[in-house]
């Protein structure tokens, strides 16, 4: 048993020495939404709503987007937000994954799909705002 408490003891010290921000998922970011909500059940009826929200944002500004471009420019960001789809949602089922199966999946899951919608979205306005505002929009 001494033996035991040994190891335990070594893998805690050394679990003391990785940096906080590695131990941290979406769910744990400075700026997640839905941070000290309580208990699971709560914080991912929360991480749920606050990525439908920004979903949403999202869908407005890409629909904002496409009506400024031509045919063509069309094309082009409809391949990039299909390819980010599939990029974000295999990126988010994984970390639902990590939990095995647990209750803290699905908070994770959401909490990622929030986080992956809310830099998009930073992402797209870099690309696209200067021609929204030279379309007028």
């Amino acid at each position: 048993m001494g033996h035991l408490w040994t190891r335990l003891s070594v893998l805690l010290a050394a679990a003391s020495l990785i940096p906080s921000s590695a131990l941290a998922q979406h769910l744990n970011q400075s700026d997640a939404p839905c941070r000290n909500i309580g208990p699971n059940v709560e914080t991912t009826r929360c991480f749920h709503a606050a990525f439908e929200d920004a979903d949403r944002r999202l869908a407005l500004k890409i629909e904002a987007i496409d009506r400024a471009l031509a045919p063509e420019e069309r094309a082009d960001l409809k391949a990039a937000q299909s390819a980010w789809l599939s990029y974000r949602d295999a990126t988010c089922s994984a970390e639902d994954h990590l939990f095995g199966g647990g209750s803290g999946g699905p908070m994770a899951r959401f909490a990622c799909l929030e986080a992956q919608s809310r830099d998009r979205l930073a992402d797209l306005q870099k690309t696209y705002d200067w021609r929204l505002e030279k379309a007028g929009r």
